[in-house]
């Protein structure tokens, strides 16, 4: 009985780790493909690699070797996401156990950073960026401490806000 209860276990695994951040999945997918929309979905395998022949310093490397999905949505020119499923988004990924950590609003443009965690570790990071004219949805999913977070650096609009985050 006890060896059938970990099969079963074993084999619900994939599902269970596939409906961590199904809201992101879903929101992804409907938005990927909308008219100037780019879209963008890298493997942690694959910034392993570009991290191991990159010139990047160490810190740099050992950020990036953390990350075990990227997926980034930018609308440059127009702005898709409704009002309204914007909320909606905000309200699944807060169900989904993701803690709003930073929220600024300057003029017309929002910024939301919110962050999974478990334990003491980060195990997604969710930044979004909007206007009228664009928006920009940039999700990390991994294993990061606190300390990674302030010392990502990413050039897109809103990841300054990163620096504001506490020290653990």
């Amino acid at each position: 009985m006890k060896k059938l209860l970990v099969i079963a276990l074993v084999g619900m695994l994939p599902m269970l780790m596939s409906a961590q951040n199904k809201c992101i999945k879903d929101f992804y997918k409907k938005y990927k493909s909308e008219e100037n929309v780019t879209s963008i979905k890298l493997s942690g395998f694959l910034l392993k690699m570009v991290a191991r022949f990159s010139d990047e310093d160490d810190e740099d490397k050992e950020i990036m070797s953390k990350i075990t999905k990227l997926r980034i949505l930018d609308m440059d020119d127009k702005n898709v996401v409704s009002p309204k499923d914007y909320k909606k988004f905000l309200k699944d990924i807060k169900k989904d156990n993701f803690t709003e950590l930073i929220k600024v609003t300057d003029g017309g443009e929002k910024v939301d950073i919110l962050l999974q965690e478990k334990g003491d570790k980060i195990k997604g990071l969710l930044i979004l960026v909007s206007d009228k004219k664009s928006f920009t949805m940039v999700s990390l999913e991994g294993n990061f401490s606190w300390e990674d977070l302030k010392n990502l650096d990413m050039d897109i609009e809103g990841a300054e806000h990163l620096d504001k985050v506490p020290q653990a």
